[in-house]
Protein backbone atom coordinates (compact mmCIF):
# COMPACT_ATOMS: atom_id res chain seq x y z
CA UNK A 1 0.00 0.00 0.00
CA UNK A 2 1.52 2.99 -1.05
CA UNK A 3 -1.19 5.22 0.27
CA UNK A 4 -1.23 5.67 4.06
CA UNK A 5 -5.51 5.33 3.67
CA UNK A 6 -6.58 2.12 2.18
CA UNK A 7 -9.96 0.82 3.15
CA UNK A 8 -10.00 -2.85 2.21
CA UNK A 9 -12.48 -5.16 3.17
CA UNK A 10 -11.18 -8.76 3.53
CA UNK A 11 -13.14 -11.32 4.70
CA UNK A 12 -12.18 -14.21 7.97
CA UNK A 13 -8.82 -15.49 7.68
CA UNK A 14 -8.05 -18.90 7.10
CA UNK A 15 -9.21 -22.19 8.34
CA UNK A 16 -6.20 -24.19 6.87
CA UNK A 17 -4.87 -25.40 4.37
CA UNK A 18 -4.86 -29.09 2.59
CA UNK A 19 -4.22 -30.78 -0.39
CA UNK A 20 -5.13 -33.92 -2.22
CA UNK A 21 -3.88 -36.00 -5.30
CA UNK A 22 -5.15 -38.98 -7.22
CA UNK A 23 -3.50 -41.83 -8.43
CA UNK A 24 -4.66 -44.23 -12.05
CA UNK A 25 -5.71 -47.95 -11.31
CA UNK A 26 -3.41 -50.61 -11.63
CA UNK A 27 -3.64 -52.37 -14.93
CA UNK A 28 -2.34 -55.84 -16.18
CA UNK A 29 -3.03 -57.48 -12.34
CA UNK A 30 -5.38 -60.04 -10.85
CA UNK A 31 -5.39 -57.96 -7.80
CA UNK A 32 -6.07 -54.14 -7.01
CA UNK A 33 -3.14 -52.24 -5.99
CA UNK A 34 -2.75 -49.68 -3.41
CA UNK A 35 -2.44 -46.13 -5.27
CA UNK A 36 0.99 -45.79 -4.35
CA UNK A 37 1.99 -49.05 -6.20
CA UNK A 38 -0.02 -47.69 -9.12
CA UNK A 39 1.92 -44.52 -8.81
CA UNK A 40 5.15 -46.11 -8.55
CA UNK A 41 4.89 -47.61 -11.47
CA UNK A 42 3.54 -44.38 -13.54
CA UNK A 43 7.11 -42.85 -11.62
CA UNK A 44 9.26 -45.85 -12.91
CA UNK A 45 7.96 -45.99 -16.66
CA UNK A 46 9.04 -42.17 -17.24
CA UNK A 47 12.27 -42.63 -15.58
CA UNK A 48 15.48 -43.69 -16.88
CA UNK A 49 16.93 -47.12 -15.29
CA UNK A 50 19.83 -46.26 -12.73
CA UNK A 51 18.52 -43.06 -12.12
CA UNK A 52 16.63 -41.23 -9.39
CA UNK A 53 17.86 -37.15 -9.86
CA UNK A 54 15.78 -35.22 -12.43
CA UNK A 55 16.20 -31.68 -12.95
CA UNK A 56 14.82 -28.70 -11.49
CA UNK A 57 13.94 -27.23 -15.02
CA UNK A 58 9.71 -27.69 -14.96
CA UNK A 59 10.63 -30.86 -16.96
CA UNK A 60 9.45 -33.30 -14.06
CA UNK A 61 6.66 -34.61 -14.04
CA UNK A 62 6.86 -35.47 -17.33
CA UNK A 63 2.46 -35.40 -17.20
CA UNK A 64 1.53 -31.96 -15.71
CA UNK A 65 0.21 -32.63 -12.08
CA UNK A 66 -3.62 -30.67 -11.81
CA UNK A 67 -4.08 -29.36 -7.41
CA UNK A 68 -7.37 -28.36 -6.65
CA UNK A 69 -7.14 -25.13 -4.24
CA UNK A 70 -9.89 -24.20 -1.94
CA UNK A 71 -10.49 -20.70 -0.62
CA UNK A 72 -12.71 -18.61 1.56
CA UNK A 73 -12.23 -15.29 -0.17
CA UNK A 74 -10.20 -14.85 -3.27
CA UNK A 75 -9.76 -11.28 -2.70
CA UNK A 76 -7.85 -12.06 0.45
CA UNK A 77 -4.46 -10.81 0.25
CA UNK A 78 -2.90 -13.77 1.94
CA UNK A 79 -4.60 -15.66 -0.37
CA UNK A 80 -3.14 -13.57 -3.31
CA UNK A 81 0.37 -14.26 -1.70
CA UNK A 82 0.22 -18.30 -1.46
CA UNK A 83 -1.02 -17.53 -5.47
CA UNK A 84 1.71 -15.71 -6.07
CA UNK A 85 4.46 -18.21 -4.37
CA UNK A 86 3.09 -21.22 -6.14
CA UNK A 87 3.65 -19.46 -9.43
CA UNK A 88 7.14 -19.67 -8.56
CA UNK A 89 7.24 -22.95 -8.05
CA UNK A 90 5.51 -23.57 -10.90
CA UNK A 91 8.38 -22.59 -12.79
CA UNK A 92 10.70 -25.42 -11.70
CA UNK A 93 8.07 -28.15 -11.16
CA UNK A 94 5.23 -29.23 -13.67
CA UNK A 95 2.09 -28.66 -11.62
CA UNK A 96 -0.78 -26.30 -12.18
CA UNK A 97 -3.23 -24.89 -9.37
CA UNK A 98 -6.91 -24.86 -9.91
CA UNK A 99 -8.74 -22.10 -7.43
CA UNK A 100 -11.93 -21.93 -6.12
CA UNK A 101 -14.23 -18.69 -6.12
CA UNK A 102 -14.41 -17.71 -2.78
CA UNK A 103 -16.51 -20.66 -0.61
CA UNK A 104 -19.78 -19.60 1.24
CA UNK A 105 -21.09 -23.22 2.53
CA UNK A 106 -19.76 -27.08 2.61
CA UNK A 107 -22.53 -26.99 -0.33
CA UNK A 108 -19.90 -24.43 -2.30
CA UNK A 109 -16.71 -26.52 -0.82
CA UNK A 110 -17.60 -30.51 -1.77
CA UNK A 111 -18.98 -28.97 -4.65
CA UNK A 112 -15.35 -27.73 -5.93
CA UNK A 113 -13.74 -31.13 -5.05
CA UNK A 114 -16.21 -32.97 -7.28
CA UNK A 115 -15.38 -30.50 -9.72
CA UNK A 116 -11.69 -30.95 -9.19
CA UNK A 117 -12.02 -34.82 -9.98
CA UNK A 118 -14.05 -33.99 -12.92
CA UNK A 119 -11.31 -31.92 -13.81
CA UNK A 120 -8.78 -34.86 -13.77
CA UNK A 121 -7.28 -32.96 -10.32
CA UNK A 122 -4.88 -35.25 -8.29
CA UNK A 123 -4.68 -33.55 -5.19
CA UNK A 124 -6.87 -30.94 -3.26
CA UNK A 125 -4.92 -28.25 -0.74
CA UNK A 126 -7.79 -27.31 1.72
CA UNK A 127 -6.56 -23.62 2.28
CA UNK A 128 -9.95 -23.60 3.68
CA UNK A 129 -12.05 -26.11 5.66
CA UNK A 130 -15.45 -25.79 6.36
CA UNK A 131 -16.97 -29.56 6.16
CA UNK A 132 -14.56 -30.77 8.05
CA UNK A 133 -13.70 -34.78 7.91
CA UNK A 134 -16.19 -34.39 5.03
CA UNK A 135 -14.39 -33.00 2.87
CA UNK A 136 -10.91 -35.54 3.09
CA UNK A 137 -13.16 -38.02 3.01
CA UNK A 138 -14.77 -37.44 -0.40
CA UNK A 139 -11.09 -36.22 -2.10
CA UNK A 140 -10.56 -39.77 -0.87
CA UNK A 141 -13.72 -41.37 -2.26
CA UNK A 142 -13.01 -39.79 -5.72
CA UNK A 143 -9.07 -40.86 -5.40
CA UNK A 144 -7.57 -37.37 -4.68
CA UNK A 145 -4.96 -36.23 -1.81
CA UNK A 146 -6.03 -34.30 0.64
CA UNK A 147 -3.41 -31.86 2.36
CA UNK A 148 -3.79 -29.85 5.26
CA UNK A 149 -5.71 -29.88 8.72
CA UNK A 150 -2.91 -31.86 10.63
CA UNK A 151 -3.39 -29.87 13.53
CA UNK A 152 -7.31 -30.29 13.54
CA UNK A 153 -8.18 -33.57 15.74
CA UNK A 154 -11.92 -34.31 13.64
CA UNK A 155 -9.20 -34.31 10.66
CA UNK A 156 -6.22 -35.68 11.70
CA UNK A 157 -7.19 -38.72 14.27
CA UNK A 158 -9.52 -40.07 11.64
CA UNK A 159 -7.22 -40.40 8.62
CA UNK A 160 -3.61 -40.14 9.56
CA UNK A 161 -3.60 -43.98 8.21
CA UNK A 162 -5.34 -43.39 5.21
CA UNK A 163 -3.01 -43.40 2.16
CA UNK A 164 -4.95 -40.34 0.12
CA UNK A 165 -4.43 -37.77 3.33
CA UNK A 166 -1.24 -35.89 3.65
CA UNK A 167 -1.64 -34.32 6.65
CA UNK A 168 0.48 -31.13 6.64
CA UNK A 169 2.31 -28.77 9.26
CA UNK A 170 0.90 -28.43 12.40
CA UNK A 171 0.51 -25.11 14.22
CA UNK A 172 0.04 -26.33 17.80
CA UNK A 173 -2.43 -23.63 19.21
CA UNK A 174 -1.82 -21.33 16.94
CA UNK A 175 -5.03 -19.40 17.16
CA UNK A 176 -5.05 -19.36 20.68
CA UNK A 177 -1.36 -18.16 20.76
CA UNK A 178 -2.40 -15.35 17.88
CA UNK A 179 -4.94 -14.40 20.02
CA UNK A 180 -3.15 -14.21 23.21
CA UNK A 181 0.07 -12.53 21.20
CA UNK A 182 -2.01 -9.66 19.60
CA UNK A 183 -3.70 -8.49 23.18
CA UNK A 184 -0.13 -8.68 25.14
CA UNK A 185 1.24 -6.81 22.39
CA UNK A 186 -0.76 -4.05 22.95
CA UNK A 187 -0.88 -4.06 26.75
CA UNK A 188 2.61 -3.77 26.45
CA UNK A 189 2.34 -0.88 24.19
CA UNK A 190 0.90 0.69 27.37
CA UNK A 191 -2.99 0.07 26.11
CA UNK A 192 -5.75 0.11 28.29
CA UNK A 193 -8.95 0.59 26.71
CA UNK A 194 -9.30 -2.38 23.99
CA UNK A 195 -11.38 -3.61 21.51
CA UNK A 196 -11.52 -6.98 19.76
CA UNK A 197 -13.03 -7.61 16.23
CA UNK A 198 -14.16 -11.56 16.98
CA UNK A 199 -14.90 -12.76 13.50
CA UNK A 200 -16.63 -15.62 13.04
CA UNK A 201 -16.62 -16.87 16.72
CA UNK A 202 -20.23 -16.16 17.49
CA UNK A 203 -20.84 -18.35 14.99
CA UNK A 204 -18.95 -21.12 16.33
CA UNK A 205 -16.18 -21.49 14.21
CA UNK A 206 -13.37 -22.94 15.56
CA UNK A 207 -10.28 -20.76 15.02
CA UNK A 208 -12.04 -17.41 15.87
CA UNK A 209 -12.90 -19.54 19.31
CA UNK A 210 -9.80 -19.92 20.08
CA UNK A 211 -8.45 -16.79 19.00
CA UNK A 212 -10.92 -14.88 21.09
CA UNK A 213 -10.01 -17.34 24.03
CA UNK A 214 -6.17 -16.42 23.82
CA UNK A 215 -7.20 -12.81 23.49
CA UNK A 216 -9.00 -12.55 26.69
CA UNK A 217 -6.67 -15.05 28.74
CA UNK A 218 -4.04 -12.81 27.94
CA UNK A 219 -5.95 -9.76 29.47
CA UNK A 220 -6.99 -11.36 32.57
CA UNK A 221 -3.46 -12.10 33.22
CA UNK A 222 -2.81 -8.51 32.96
CA UNK A 223 -5.78 -7.15 34.95
CA UNK A 224 -3.65 -9.06 37.77
CA UNK A 225 -0.65 -6.11 37.68
CA UNK A 226 -2.99 -3.32 36.30
CA UNK A 227 -6.69 -3.13 36.76
CA UNK A 228 -7.66 -0.37 34.40
CA UNK A 229 -7.15 -2.72 31.57
CA UNK A 230 -10.63 -3.82 30.25
CA UNK A 231 -12.06 -4.54 26.36
CA UNK A 232 -14.78 -1.78 26.47
CA UNK A 233 -16.19 -3.26 22.88
CA UNK A 234 -16.37 -6.35 21.19
CA UNK A 235 -17.31 -6.40 17.14
CA UNK A 236 -18.72 -9.73 16.28
CA UNK A 237 -19.09 -10.91 12.64
CA UNK A 238 -17.46 -10.00 9.11
CA UNK A 239 -16.62 -6.56 8.07
CA UNK A 240 -18.60 -5.17 5.21
CA UNK A 241 -21.79 -6.62 6.80
CA UNK A 242 -24.54 -4.02 8.04
CA UNK A 243 -24.31 -5.07 11.63
CA UNK A 244 -20.32 -4.84 11.49
CA UNK A 245 -20.95 -1.81 10.05
CA UNK A 246 -23.09 0.03 12.89
CA UNK A 247 -20.80 -1.48 15.88
CA UNK A 248 -17.71 0.09 13.81
CA UNK A 249 -19.54 3.26 13.89
CA UNK A 250 -20.68 3.11 17.20
CA UNK A 251 -16.93 2.33 18.36
CA UNK A 252 -14.99 4.89 16.37
CA UNK A 253 -17.43 7.21 18.84
CA UNK A 254 -15.41 5.99 21.72
CA UNK A 255 -12.38 6.46 23.49
CA UNK A 256 -9.68 3.79 23.36
CA UNK A 257 -6.09 2.93 22.79
CA UNK A 258 -5.94 -0.77 21.62
CA UNK A 259 -7.88 -2.32 18.66
CA UNK A 260 -7.12 -6.36 17.76
CA UNK A 261 -8.72 -7.51 14.74
CA UNK A 262 -8.87 -11.36 14.73
CA UNK A 263 -9.55 -10.69 10.64
CA UNK A 264 -7.88 -7.81 9.28
CA UNK A 265 -7.14 -4.52 10.68
CA UNK A 266 -7.25 -2.89 7.10
CA UNK A 267 -11.38 -2.23 7.44
CA UNK A 268 -10.69 -0.09 10.01
CA UNK A 269 -7.83 2.80 8.73
CA UNK A 270 -10.18 4.40 6.91
CA UNK A 271 -12.73 5.02 9.80
CA UNK A 272 -10.08 5.95 12.20
CA UNK A 273 -8.77 8.71 10.34
CA UNK A 274 -12.34 9.91 9.30
CA UNK A 275 -12.82 10.07 13.11
CA UNK A 276 -9.05 11.32 13.98
CA UNK A 277 -7.87 8.63 15.53
CA UNK A 278 -5.36 6.84 13.06
CA UNK A 279 -2.47 8.09 14.93
CA UNK A 280 -3.82 7.36 18.60
CA UNK A 281 -4.61 3.80 18.47
CA UNK A 282 -2.26 1.17 18.40
CA UNK A 283 -3.66 -2.09 16.45
CA UNK A 284 -2.85 -5.36 16.93
CA UNK A 285 -4.07 -7.95 13.78
CA UNK A 286 -3.69 -10.88 11.54
CA UNK A 287 -2.32 -10.68 7.98
CA UNK A 288 0.65 -10.90 5.43
CA UNK A 289 3.36 -8.99 5.21
CA UNK A 290 3.13 -7.07 2.01
CA UNK A 291 1.72 -3.69 0.59
CA UNK A 292 -1.58 -3.31 2.63
CA UNK A 293 0.20 -2.94 6.21
CA UNK A 294 3.19 -1.78 4.95
CA UNK A 295 3.06 2.34 5.76
CA UNK A 296 1.15 1.33 9.35
CA UNK A 297 3.92 -0.86 10.55
CA UNK A 298 6.65 1.74 10.15
CA UNK A 299 4.62 4.47 11.12
CA UNK A 300 3.60 2.69 14.66
CA UNK A 301 -0.10 2.18 14.19
CA UNK A 302 -0.28 -1.35 13.52
CA UNK A 303 2.32 -2.62 16.18
CA UNK A 304 1.66 -6.12 15.88
CA UNK A 305 0.91 -8.79 13.03
CA UNK A 306 0.29 -12.27 13.03
CA UNK A 307 1.77 -13.62 9.90
CA UNK A 308 1.54 -17.30 8.58
CA UNK A 309 4.21 -17.21 6.15
CA UNK A 310 2.98 -18.43 2.56
CA UNK A 311 6.29 -20.26 1.55
CA UNK A 312 6.44 -21.86 5.05
CA UNK A 313 2.91 -22.81 6.00
CA UNK A 314 1.48 -23.82 2.72
CA UNK A 315 4.26 -24.31 0.86
CA UNK A 316 4.95 -27.84 2.00
CA UNK A 317 1.67 -28.78 0.24
CA UNK A 318 3.69 -29.09 -3.26
CA UNK A 319 6.78 -31.21 -2.36
CA UNK A 320 4.28 -33.95 -0.51
CA UNK A 321 1.30 -33.93 -3.48
CA UNK A 322 4.23 -34.27 -5.83
CA UNK A 323 5.85 -37.06 -3.98
CA UNK A 324 2.43 -39.15 -3.33
CA UNK A 325 1.60 -38.75 -6.98
CA UNK A 326 5.23 -40.22 -8.08
CA UNK A 327 5.06 -43.00 -6.08
CA UNK A 328 7.13 -42.02 -2.87
CA UNK A 329 4.46 -40.89 -0.34
CA UNK A 330 6.43 -42.78 2.41
CA UNK A 331 8.53 -39.59 2.61
CA UNK A 332 5.77 -37.38 3.57
CA UNK A 333 4.80 -39.55 6.28
CA UNK A 334 5.55 -39.62 10.32
CA UNK A 335 6.15 -43.29 11.26
CA UNK A 336 3.87 -44.79 8.62
CA UNK A 337 0.57 -41.42 9.50
CA UNK A 338 0.39 -38.20 7.71
CA UNK A 339 2.77 -35.98 7.81
CA UNK A 340 1.75 -33.56 11.19
CA UNK A 341 5.54 -31.25 11.61
CA UNK A 342 5.56 -28.19 13.67
CA UNK A 343 5.72 -24.90 12.02
CA UNK A 344 5.06 -21.84 13.93
CA UNK A 345 3.59 -18.44 12.98
CA UNK A 346 5.88 -15.32 12.89
CA UNK A 347 4.60 -12.72 14.99
CA UNK A 348 5.88 -9.53 13.28
CA UNK A 349 6.20 -6.77 15.80
CA UNK A 350 9.03 -4.46 14.73
CA UNK A 351 9.05 -2.32 11.40
CA UNK A 352 12.69 -4.16 10.47
CA UNK A 353 11.34 -7.62 10.78
CA UNK A 354 8.63 -6.63 8.34
CA UNK A 355 10.20 -4.88 5.88
CA UNK A 356 13.00 -7.72 6.00
CA UNK A 357 10.15 -10.47 5.21
CA UNK A 358 8.92 -7.23 2.58
CA UNK A 359 12.12 -6.47 0.89
CA UNK A 360 12.92 -10.12 0.36
CA UNK A 361 9.62 -11.03 -1.50
CA UNK A 362 9.31 -7.53 -3.29
CA UNK A 363 12.81 -9.41 -5.07
CA UNK A 364 11.16 -12.48 -6.02
CA UNK A 365 12.35 -14.31 -3.27
CA UNK A 366 11.32 -16.62 -0.50
CA UNK A 367 12.34 -18.30 2.35
CA UNK A 368 11.55 -21.82 1.18
CA UNK A 369 13.19 -21.16 -2.12
CA UNK A 370 12.47 -24.27 -5.60
CA UNK A 371 15.55 -25.88 -4.50
CA UNK A 372 14.57 -26.25 -0.86
CA UNK A 373 10.92 -27.69 -1.95
CA UNK A 374 13.21 -30.24 -4.58
CA UNK A 375 15.16 -31.31 -1.75
CA UNK A 376 11.81 -33.05 0.09
CA UNK A 377 10.89 -34.44 -3.46
CA UNK A 378 12.55 -38.29 -3.95
CA UNK A 379 12.78 -37.69 -7.41
CA UNK A 380 15.05 -35.12 -6.82
CA UNK A 381 17.01 -36.23 -3.94
CA UNK A 382 16.73 -40.12 -2.81
CA UNK A 383 17.85 -39.12 0.07
CA UNK A 384 14.19 -37.09 1.08
CA UNK A 385 12.24 -38.15 3.98
CA UNK A 386 9.65 -36.55 6.70
CA UNK A 387 13.37 -35.15 8.26
CA UNK A 388 13.74 -33.33 5.57
CA UNK A 389 9.94 -31.49 5.85
CA UNK A 390 11.20 -30.77 9.39
CA UNK A 391 14.83 -29.21 7.96
CA UNK A 392 13.45 -27.29 5.35
CA UNK A 393 9.70 -25.92 7.09
CA UNK A 394 10.13 -26.63 10.99
CA UNK A 395 12.87 -25.13 11.10
CA UNK A 396 12.21 -21.56 9.76
CA UNK A 397 10.93 -19.36 12.44
CA UNK A 398 10.62 -15.40 12.20
CA UNK A 399 14.57 -15.28 14.00
CA UNK A 400 15.84 -17.89 11.79
CA UNK A 401 14.05 -16.14 8.87
CA UNK A 402 15.15 -12.77 9.37
CA UNK A 403 17.81 -12.51 11.74
CA UNK A 404 16.20 -10.83 14.46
Amino acid sequence: MKKKLLALVLSAVMVFSMTACSSKSAEESTTTATPTEVAAEDAAATQAPGTSVVTLDKSWPTEKVLIGFECFDTTDDQFLAIQKYYEYLEQYFNFDVMYSESIASAEDELKFIENCASAGAKAVIGYYNVSGAEAVQLCADKGMYYWGGADKAIIYDKFADNEYYLGGYDGGNADYDSGYAMAKALIDQGCEKLVYTSGGRDFGIDFFIDRSEGFYAAVEEAKASNPNIEVIYDVSGWPGTDAFTADQTKVCDMEFDGLACSTTAAVWFQPLSTVGKINTVKMATMGSVGDLYKDFVEGGIVTALVYENEEVQFGGAIPAILNAVAGNGDANRNGGKAANYKVDRWIVTSADQYNAIYDKHSAGEYFVTAEEVAKCIVNFNPEASYATFEEVYSAKTLAAAVGQ
